[in-house]
């Protein structure tokens, strides 16, 4: 805990709790992740007996969003988008938590800003990659030299996903995407159009 009358103190101090940021996901300088109190710790300790569970749920609303893209035709193969989306994968072996549903989509900002404008929530993570944040400007690194992060930076849209994420919210989604390609007139190779989405049972 900080305690100041300084308002340039209680400014900085806020800034560093956060990883140094002032403005969200921009760093300008290098702090922590001081944000949990023993409160917090308290509440999701009792959480945790119901985190099997939660993880679970997720799993299904990620296989949701991988039937709804790959039925209207929008997922494409390999690491980089060129029409559609490029979803997340699940590693052999491995259980996804699915924290985040993140696809990669050319029309990122596009996208981004039309789904904002009918109130369905997306977020970027993240805008600038760690080379080229104010925070570690000293170490010399500039646009250019990490060009596989700052190309996912420019590609990469989190959807919603949480537990308890409704059948009816992923379809109303889905209509959306899908008036997002008719907008944008891409080709039928990565919209599908209507009748592939009616045609698996998905409707406005």
């Amino acid at each position: 805990m900080v305690a100041t009358r300084s308002d340039e103190i209680a400014e900085r101090a806020r800034a560093l709790r956060q990883h140094g940021m002032r403005r969200r996901y921009y760093h300008d300088e290098v702090g922590w992740n001081t944000r949990m109190d023993g409160f917090q710790g308290a509440i999701l300790t009792v959480k945790l007996k119901y985190i099997d569970g939660w993880l679970q749920a997720r799993h299904t609303v990620a296989r949701r969003y991988h039937a709804l893209f790959h039925a209207a035709g929008l997922a494409e193969a390999g690491l980089y988008p060129v029409h559609g989306v490029v979803l997340p994968q699940e590693v052999r072996s491995t259980r996804h938590t699915w924290h985040q549903y993140v696809i990669r989509t050319p029309r990122r900002d596009q996208l981004r800003e039309f789904l904002s404008s009918r109130k369905i929530g997306s977020e970027i993570y993240y805008p600038v990659p760690l080379h080229l944040q104010q925070a570690l400007k000293s170490l010399g690194y500039g646009e250019g030299s990490f060009p596989e992060a700052e190309r996912a930076a420019r590609e990469v849209l989190a959807l919603p996903i949480f537990p308890n994420c409704a059948k009816t919210s992923s379809r109303r989604w889905s209509a959306r995407l899908r008036s997002f390609c008719d907008k944008q007139n891409l080709p039928s190779v990565a919209c599908g159009g209507s009748p592939c989405l009616k045609a698996h049972g998905f409707s406005p």
